[in-house]
């Protein structure tokens, strides 16, 4: 039910595209920690966006990210190495103080991720998906660049916890 929400919201915010005001490309490096049933670990990914502003505080996002960096965990079977294979999103956005260099936001939506874990030379694939918050701050560098840093809670259920912290640069055209 929550994949079928966040389609329609997301479709819905997209067919309004001609109406937003500013349109913007995100690159985002993600270090992310995923603490599971059996291990903790923190791989990294790269995400591509794009942003689509309704007003100067509200907006809608859209991600895809890859993993570039595994990480390996020990457990009671022996090192795991855990990959991101992929993740992808759309968000809500809400923003305040629009006019300040410094802009605090916050961000709800859905996240999907699939990763693939390597135990002994066995890989296991597993996918997860939940809804997911965000509270960042973006930094204006001049007119068309951005900086942004938030920290995102993108998986949080019985068995898997999965947040990490999001470094970007954005640029409006």
């Amino acid at each position: 039910m929550k994949i079928y929400t966040a389609i329609g919201l997301g479709a819905l915010l997209l067919a309004s595209a001609p109406c937003f005001s500013e349109t913007q490309l995100l690159i985002e490096y993600n270090r992310t920690n995923l603490d599971d049933t059996l291990f903790d670990v923190s791989p990294s990914s790269l995400s591509l966006g794009i942003e689509y502003d309704f007003n100067e505080h509200f907006s809608i996002v859209g991600k895809y990210g890859i993993g570039i960096q595994d990480d390996t965990g020990s457990t009671f079977f022996g090192d795991a190495q855990v990959d991101i294979d992929n993740l992808y999103g759309v968000y809500f956005k809400a923003g305040i103080l629009p006019d300040a260099v410094a802009k605090p936001y916050a961000l709800i939506g859905y996240t999907k991720t699939k990763l693939t874990a390597n135990f002994n030379g066995q890989k296991f694939g597993q996918s997860e998906d939940d809804l997911s918050y965000a509270i960042g701050v973006e930094f204006e560098l001049n007119e068309d660049l951005l900086l942004n840093l938030d920290y995102s809670q993108l998986i949080d259920d019985a068995d898997v916890d999965m947040s990490s912290i999001n470094l970007g640069v954005k640029y409006a055209f």
